[in-house]
């Protein structure tokens, strides 16, 4: 949340690409800098092949799918899945001013237990996720109230890898 810190956190739900002799880091992409509400880039990112270059694919709680240059890092496309109300860029509207977002309570879709949860699959030309639609209701800063897991709908989504568009959802 915006008080647990309120620094600028870049290096939340990133992709990144490490030189594996000493680890120094080669490039990053910050899917959700300063994450405020638990979007993780939860799963192992993909590597696969889009128009004969090498492809990193990766999504997570945050309902992003992203495609990234394998080399350079450069974001190919970026493409919501599941239901979304408006809060994408919370994480973004913080960082400089803590107070740019409605204070709780409120209704985060995805949440913290949503989007894309488990891992995902890909055939060579599409990329296919398992998207959990769960709000949560934020009483405050430190509190999710009750949870109810039985109102989450899941949906299966199919994502053209060179384009990023989605195919189909069901």
């Amino acid at each position: 949340t915006v008080s647990s810190y309120p620094s600028k956190a870049v290096y939340t739900d990133a992709v990144d690409e490490l030189t594996p002799a000493n680890g120094k880091l080669i490039w990053h992409y910050p899917l959700t800098p300063h994450d405020i509400h638990d979007w993780d880039l939860n799963n192992q990112a993909l590597i696969t092949t889009v128009n004969g270059k090498e492809t990193i694919l990766s999504a997570g709680k945050g309902g992003i799918a992203i495609a990234n240059d394998a080399k350079t890092g450069k974001l190919l496309w970026k493409t919501p899945v599941g239901l979304h109300n408006g809060h994408d860029d919370d994480g973004l509207k913080t960082i400089h001013n803590p107070k740019a977002i409605k204070s709780p309570p409120y209704t985060i879709l995805p949440s913290a237990l949503g989007g894309v949860e488990s891992p995902y699959a890909s055939d060579g030309t599409n990329m296919y996720l398992a998207v959990n639609n769960y709000p949560m209701h934020l009483q405050s800063q430190a509190s999710f109230g009750t949870l109810n897991v039985n109102i989450a709908k899941g949906v299966m989504v199919a994502i053209d890898q060179a384009t990023g568009k989605i195919k189909w959802q069901h």
